[in-house]
């Protein structure tokens, strides 16, 4: 409206103070339109382009600096394996960082804590054969040392009741036969 589209323009043409014609220029307006949705359409292509760009760029960024994360999780799963000899290396970034020796502080923790108790446990194996070897021995010794004893005391209450005539002798026999049993 305020460029007055599709009117022609004319001005007159004059040289040294003669009139030779005139100019007359019209605007097409479908052409100019077209001129314009071809420089928009540069413009929204570069701005998808570098929008793009800057996607592929932050990608990789934050892909790069999310690393750690990966050798945590690969650290925690060789610790869920039993490799208790797993530590992480100390990445750049303070977070991580302090996520990594909390990482290898608990690793070193839990490796110290199964050698202890692998220890407690092979003493006290050691403890329960040094406590069967005295056992037997004591059996083996005093118990042996009384029925020899209880055998000896019996053979003597059976001698000694036949010598009188006593009623022991089969009181007597019955304790060889037990202390023989």
């Amino acid at each position: 409206f305020l460029f007055h589209p599709g009117q022609e323009v004319s001005q007159p043409v004059s040289w040294d103070g003669q009139a030779h014609g005139r100019v007359v220029a019209a605007l097409d307006a479908e052409d100019q339109i077209a001129e314009a949705w071809q420089n928009v359409s540069r413009l929204i292509g570069l701005a998808l382009l570098t929008v793009l760009s800057l996607c592929i760029l932050v990608y990789f960024v934050i892909s790069r600096a999310l690393r750690p994360t990966r050798d945590i999780l690969a650290g925690l799963e060789k610790l869920e394996r039993g490799e208790l000899g797993t530590r992480l290396a100390r990445p750049r970034f303070p977070e991580f960082a302090t996520m990594s020796d909390g990482f290898n502080r608990l690793a070193a923790s839990l490796e110290s804590s199964i050698a202890a108790r692998a220890e407690l446990t092979r003493r006290m194996v050691d403890v329960q054969e040094e406590e069967r070897r005295y056992l037997a021995r004591e059996l083996h010794d005093e118990f042996g040392q009384c029925l020899a004893a209880m055998t000896a005391v019996s053979a003597s209450i059976v001698q000694t009741a036949e010598e009188e005539g006593s009623g022991l002798v089969a009181d007597g026999e019955k304790l060889s036969r037990i202390t023989g049993h």
